[in-house]
């Protein structure tokens, strides 16, 4: 898709927890905005790849601060998460808004929108347009773990990328080229091994041929205590 320049403006990352669907999209978004990509993919190594992957997190429980785009140290990358049992309306307003801009440095606005399961009614409606008319330059990744509980006006405008968990099989298949040749520097500095290349990748891999970081304790640092950037 990115090869093709026919990425779809709507996504819908869905599988179990523990599989990568937000590091994926991260990958995705740095994909996007590289400066000096490697074909398709992110070179991990210019100032837009570096900044992508920290999402500033509010500092306080404040509900109005819950309820803001959390935008990563990269302009035009946000992250959005239900400040409590369901999205605010308030929040797909914003993104609504914040995606008709064109891109501040980068080559796409890309906004990434965790538990995607709990829109109600008056959220959802609020990003409908902006699902089912996405401005040519951004990008709405929806994330979730149980994509059966989406409701069926947000599920029929994006396109659905289903990730499964790898057999221990199929780990230790792939294991062995993953450590030799597929290591990145994570959040700390250190390398360390990706963990996520299998035969059931075949589908994200047509989007991006992803090589991302692993999801050692180090990654966890820049992280909310009640976000798991690993699902």
């Amino acid at each position: 898709m990115l090869e093709s320049g026919r990425l779809p403006g709507a996504l819908l990352f869905a599988g179990e927890e523990g599989v990568g669907k937000k590091l994926f999209a991260l990958e995705l978004a740095k994909a996007l905005n590289c400066r000096a990509p490697k074909g398709v993919e992110a070179c991990d190594e210019c100032p837009s790849c570096k900044r992508i992957p920290h999402i500033n997190f509010p500092t306080s429980n404040e509900k109005e601060e819950l309820r803001k785009i959390f935008w990563t140290n990269h302009p035009d990358v946000g992250f959005v998460q239900p400040p409590g049992r369901v999205f605010h309306v308030v929040q797909m307003r914003a993104i609504d808004r914040e995606a008709n801009y064109r891109p501040f440095e980068g080559g796409a606005r890309v906004f990434l929108i965790d538990e995607a399961d709990k829109f109600n009614d008056s959220s959802a409606n609020a990003l409908l347009k902006v699902l089912e008319e996405p401005p040519r330059n951004s990008h709405i990744i929806l994330i979730t773990s149980r994509p059966a509980m989406l409701l069926a006006t947000i599920l029929s405008r994006c396109q659905v990328i289903r990730f499964s968990p790898l057999t221990r099989l199929k780990s230790s298949k792939y294991s062995p080229e993953i450590n030799m040749q597929s290591r990145r520097s994570c959040v700390c500095g250190l390398d360390s091994p990706v963990a996520v290349l299998a035969e059931h990748y075949a589908a994200i891999l047509r989007v991006i041929n992803f090589t991302g970081p692993s999801c050692c304790e180090c990654w966890r640092r820049w992280q909310s205590p009640a976000t798991d950037t690993n699902s």
